[in-house]
């Protein structure tokens, strides 16, 4: 800044049209990049005519992001910060005082690179970039890999819970990134106690058969929060998950445990193939408010009615297209809000309730 600015002027911002003698704007050609001084704004500063103000920006190479400054263009602005001409570029510019006019400097940078730094305590990660650095537009392809832990979810600044649930992340890699992924112990079979758990999730769960399919129902979640992903079930324990039960008194196997209901975000159920009830009361995620994603098995045939009754956070599920459902139970996925894309249900033979209670509230 300038020796002639007065701090307190500076970032003075006013709802368009700006006020002030004259303005200057401060934008950058990439936003993950914060090299510049005065940093990025989306409103112009506000100057008196008798200030000035210098600003600045150089090349970046630090551990997360790499970019070299090739210069910066200047614009003309109207009093609503809006560009008026194509502007003039300098090149190889790194400084610029603002003296006269309104103005918008735009530094620009090129051979932008960020990284993308994943870890996995008791695991590996796969990179589509082995290195871990990416161009700034390219997506990166991440999976986990396990080891002496299980994968049971991501964490991270940029991840939504719909991506928390996904074992393969393809992110735009726009800025810098930073993931962990959440772990568990293997999991374990008690056959006398009918208790399927890891270190996260503890599950009253019974041998069944249904329909040709043979292995575990999850009746009761006690324990766990976050995401629940089946996926390694069948490795450690020699048994798939292959249903959900529900009960008739409007308690299903992730609603009666308070912390459960509030606490599961994504179900990760690739062998699962039916839920409990059809036209009969369910309610396996009834209530499960912060639920966003969920996988099921492609050969999936059954939805108890109020399965997904009042999971206003949930926007996904996969498959969108049943083979071999026959059955939507009453209210099935009522007051599911944000539930996102087309679903196609080839065979379907029974259908409680008229269509706008099965969906009712999805808007």
């Amino acid at each position: 800044v300038g020796n002639s600015f007065t701090a307190p002027a500076l970032g003075t911002l006013v709802p368009g049209p700006y006020n002030g003698d004259k303005l200057l704007k401060v934008s950058i050609s990439h936003s993950g990049i914060s090299a510049c001084t005065p940093a990025v704004g989306k409103e112009p500063i506000a100057l008196a005519d008798d200030e000035t103000l210098t600003c600045s920006a150089a090349s970046v190479d630090t551990a997360t992001t790499k970019a070299t400054l090739t210069g910066y263009y200047l614009y003309d602005i109207d009093k609503y910060g809006n560009r008026l001409d194509e502007g003039q570029f300098v090149e190889n510019g790194t400084s610029y005082t603002h003296q006269t006019g309104d103005k918008e400097i735009e530094w620009i940078y090129d051979n932008v690179k960020y990284k993308v730094d994943a870890t996995f305590e008791g695991g590996s990660i796969s990179h589509s970039s082995a290195s871990g650095w990416y161009n700034a537009g390219e997506i990166a392809y991440i999976s986990p890999i396990n080891g002496t832990r299980r994968y049971c979810g991501w964490d991270g600044e940029i991840i939504s819970n719909v991506m928390k649930g996904k074992r393969d992340l393809s992110i735009l890699v726009d800025k810098p990134v930073s993931l962990s992924v959440i772990s568990a112990t293997p999991w374990v079979y008690d056959a006398g106690a009918k208790v399927l758990s890891n270190d996260l999730w503890t599950i009253t769960a019974e041998t069944v058969t249904q329909n040709g399919n043979s292995g575990l129902r999850l009746r009761n979640a006690t324990k766990g929060t976050a995401v629940l992903d089946l996926t390694d079930v069948e490795a450690d324990t020699n048994y798939k998950v292959i249903g959900c039960h529900g009960k008739a008194n409007l308690v299903g196997v992730f609603t009666d445990n308070a912390a459960v209901r509030t606490g599961i975000i994504a179900f990760i159920g690739p062998d699962v193939v039916y839920f409990d009830g059809g036209w009969a009361l369910s309610c396996v995620f009834e209530g499960c408010v912060n639920l966003a994603y969920v996988r099921l098995s492609p050969d999936f045939y059954q939805f108890g009615s109020y399965a997904f009754n009042g999971c206003k956070s949930l926007e996904e599920i996969f498959p969108t297209r049943y083979e071999k459902c026959v059955s939507l139970g009453r209210q099935t996925f009522a007051g599911c809000g944000k539930l996102k894309g087309d679903f196609v249900f080839e065979i379907l033979e029974s259908f409680a309730g008229d269509y706008g209670l099965v969906f009712k509230d999805c808007v």
